[in-house]
Order: C-alpha cells, then sequence, then structure tokens
C-alpha cells in the first residue's frame, strides 16, 4: 500500500495528477492508474514511475536504524522490513530497467546497451551486498530466539523457515494470479521483448487473428530471440548466496536467551490478519 498509494500516488498528486483507478492483490503487489496533465515533464514521468521504490528505500534504513534500539522479535521485524524493502527496490528496478517492464520501463527506453547495463550491475550489486547485511542482522536477532542449540542447527533451521515461508509466499502468489487474474496489471509486468513479438505478431495477422493460446506461443518464441541477456541467475543466485553468507555471521554473532513467547507470536499473526484484512478492503 505504502509503494502504490504514496510512492506513486502521492507524487502522481505532487505533479498535479488524479489517482483513478488502483488493485491489490493480497500476496502478488499491485497496480495504481491515475489521470496526469498532458503537458507533463518526463522528468516528473520518471519521477512518479520510480517513487514506489524511492520509497521503500527510504523505510529500509529507518527500519534498520530502528531495529538497532530493540531485541527479540521487535528486531527481527524490523530487520526483515528493512532488508525486503531495499532488496525489492534494487531488484525490480534492476529487472524492470534489464528486461523492460513495470517501474522500469522509462529507463530501460532512455538508457541505451551500455546505461543499462551500468545501472543493473550497480543494482544487483547493491542487492547482493544489501542481501547479505539484511540477513546478518536479521538471523542474529533470530538465532537468539532459538536458545539451547548448536550454531549449525541455528542456522539451518533460519534456511529451513526462509525456504518454507518463500515457497508459501510464491504459492499464494502464483495461486492468487492464477484465480483472480488482472489483465491490466499482466500487462505491465509484461517484459518488453514479450509485448512488441505480441504487437508484432498481431500486425502480421491482422487478416487472419490467431487463438491466444497460439498467439502467446509464437510471442514467446520471437521473443526468446530478441530477449537480453539473462540477468536472473546472477542476480538470485547471488542474493542467495549473500543470504546464507550473511545468516552464517549473525548465527556467529547471536547471543542466549531471547525465546520466543506464544504472545508474542499471537501478536504477530493478529498483525499479520490485520494487515490482510486492510489490504483485502482496499484492493
Amino acid at each position: 500500500m505504502l509503494h502504490e498509494f504514496i510512492g506513486h500516488g502521492g507524487v502522481a498528486t505532487l505533479a498535479g495528477g488524479r489517482v483513478t483507478q488502483w488493485h491489490l492483490f493480497l500476496f502478488a503487489g499491485g497496480r495504481i492508474e491515475f489521470d496526469l496533465p498532458d503537458a507533463l515533464s518526463w522528468w516528473w514521468e520518471l519521477a512518479i514511475q520510480l517513487g514506489g521504490c524511492a520509497l521503500e528505500s527510504v523505510v529500509a534504513p529507518i527500519a534498520f536504524l530502528l531495529a538497532r534500539r530493540c531485541r527479540g522479535a521487535p528486531a527481527m521485524g524490523l530487520c526483515a522490513l528493512g532488508a525486503i524493502d531495499a532488496v525489492h527496490a534494487l531488484v525490480y528496478v534492476g529487472r524492470g530497467t534489464h528486461y523492460g517492464y513495470g517501474d522500469g520501463i522509462l529507463l530501460h527506453e532512455a538508457l541505451g546497451p551500455m546505461g543499462r547495463g551500468a545501472l543493473v550491475s550497480l543494482a544487483t550489486g547493491a542487492a547482493i551486498a544489501i542481501s547479505s547485511l539484511g540477513a546478518r542482522a536479521f538471523s542474529r536477532h533470530a538465532a537468539e530466539c532459538i536458545p539451547g542449540a548448536s550454531g549449525g542447527v541455528r542456522l539451518g533451521a533460519l534456511v529451513v523457515a526462509v525456504v518454507v515461508a518463500s515457497g508459501v509466499h510464491a504459492a499464494l502468489a502464483f495461486g492468487e494470479l492464477a484465480l483472480v487474474p488482472d489483465p491490466a496489471y499482466a500487462r505491465l509486468m509484461e517484459d518488453r521483448a514479450l509485448a512488441e513479438a505480441r504487437r508484432t505478431i498481431e500486425r502480421e495477422r491482422r487478416a487472419a487473428p490467431l487463438s491466444p493460446e497460439e498467439l502467446e506461443r509464437l510471442a514467446r518464441a520471437r521473443a526468446a530471440t530478441k530477449a537480453p541477456l539473462p540477468l536472473d541467475p546472477l542476480l538470485f543466485g547471488g542474493i542467495g548466496l549473500g543470504l546464507v553468507a550473511g545468516a552464517r555471521s549473525g548465527v556467529r554473532r547471536a547471543r542466549e536467551g531471547m525465546a520466543l513467547s506464544w504472545r508474542t507470536v499471537g501478536l504477530a499473526f493478529a498483525l499479520l490478519g490485520a494487515l490482510l484484512a486492510l489490504v483485502a478492503w482496499i484492493g
């Protein structure tokens, strides 16, 4: 909600625009639409497009600074918030600029191959570094909540927990997109090569339209020949290694005696339920 309404919508309002429509998913993100003045400059358009990720980049250091004043569950939550916000912003801008989708479309169009490569390299390196630092801060507090165990057991427990949580979230996100499809959101998250291939094929076959399935198959085949070099193996592989390295370092720094109480766990689930209900109501 902060990313969409404050980051994008707030900047659009400052530019003289008006929010007209939005759609929030429970687990898969969201989108916001607005009417903008006709004479809006390119810089304002770029500020609106990057507003969500810019807000996340502001929230992240604030969360890390607040985490330094806490221990236990509050510190865990703040470290997770800071790391996830910072890494999400860098990954979204980096991948969007590289592939030409979402919040990176304007940068993809404005920057040449050299400029895109420099920006994507910087975003990738920063995402890996912050993943490691965030994992170290988070795991130090999280490991303190696993008393009486060796460092290896603590690290293993954290890795399993993160893998399970990520898998559950991914399943919920993809399931939600399948059950409640949003064509506008799908177009927004479609990379440039695929979108251009689909438009080209539609123009070529205007006299004999294809079925949606055949159009999709041909568009993906044509896009594969024009797509940029794969970024995801390096990006997500590096982030994964950074997470493990940071978690290992954090576990070594952990202290004893911060076991989570059932009351704390219950409060965490109550907060999660309240946030999901709020997203469902607004979305």
